[in-house]
């Protein structure tokens, strides 16, 4: 996958590459060419655990075709009980990306620019620029999943 999307990055016209930033391609050739291998990974557990759950479907309905049925309409009514909490991993996830991408570019440029905010004297306000940039992202994705969860955001403070 890397070596595809280093390619097509190469064989891309002037105008798209001026345009986009390189801390972009970098999070795309490192960080997301890794989640897609480890989405193929998950995609064939994924099909060998439903050949799995069939074949032990269709023993449990040999064994017991009532008891089976009650065991299937539980795991549906607990999949229908879940959802707003999958909806609210989702969102979270999307977000954790979307946060996930924006730092590794920050830190890109930042590191790039690093020999002349050294030249000025400038790294510990640099370093708090990109301390705002880069430290919220593991707190957005707890309040994400938190909100979705429990219908507030995380908090490590003891209610009152």
């Amino acid at each position: 996958v890397r070596v595809r999307l280093f390619e097509a990055v190469a064989a891309a016209r002037w105008p798209v590459l001026a345009h986009t930033r390189s801390a972009d391609l970098l999070h795309g050739l490192t960080t997301e060419a890794q989640r897609v291998g480890a989405a193929v990974a998950h995609l064939l557990s994924l099909v060998v655990q439903g050949l799995l759950v069939l074949v032990y479907l269709a023993l449990a309905l040999r064994v017991s075709t009532s008891a089976t049925l009650v065991a299937v309409a539980c795991g549906l009514l607990l999949v229908a009980a879940l959802r707003r909490q999958r909806r609210a991993a989702r969102v979270a996830g999307e977000g954790v990306t979307t946060r996930t991408g924006e730092m590794v570019s920050a830190a890109t440029e930042h590191l790039q620019a690093m020999k002349v905010v050294k030249s000025y004297g400038a790294q510990n306000r640099d370093a708090a620029r990109f301390a705002d940039k880069a430290g919220g992202s593991l707190e957005m994705m707890k309040n994400r999943i938190a909100e979705g969860v429990f219908g507030r955001p995380f908090s490590q403070r003891p209610g009152k």
